[in-house]
């Protein structure tokens, strides 16, 4: 399964605006495999708490429970829509895959950018 970076955006904005003790599931008309992978993803990568479920055909289920600092850091590092399609644009422009690594570089860049004006 390829890593989608719009759904990880989605889990991550949508685990901060839940309320306390509100785990983040799935919405209707998204594919549960998916959501449970990027929540398994987001998890590996420190971004979220997340409790996954693996089974043996091959399905996956997943609840997103909380942002870790490291996830709101990442938020915040992309949370302008502008800043999110420079950073994919950047990327592109230069060749560089998108990597957690490569947008938080990128992100930093241009928020350089934005505050020296």
């Amino acid at each position: 399964m390829k890593r989608d970076w719009e759904l990880v955006r989605e889990i991550l904005f949508d685990l901060e605006a839940a309320k306390h003790n509100q785990v983040v599931t799935a919405s209707e008309g998204q594919d549960g495999n998916s959501f449970g992978y990027h929540c398994k993803l987001l998890r590996d990568a420190g971004l979220i708490e997340a409790s996954v479920s693996e089974y043996m055909g091959g399905g996956i289920e997943g609840q997103a429970i909380r942002l870790t600092w490291a996830g709101h850091e990442f938020l915040d590092s992309v949370r302008p829509k502008s800043m999110w399609e420079k950073v994919k644009s950047q990327a592109k422009e230069k060749g560089i895959g998108l990597t957690l690594d490569a947008i938080k570089a990128l992100a930093e860049i241009a928020m350089k950018a934005a505050i020296a004006g």
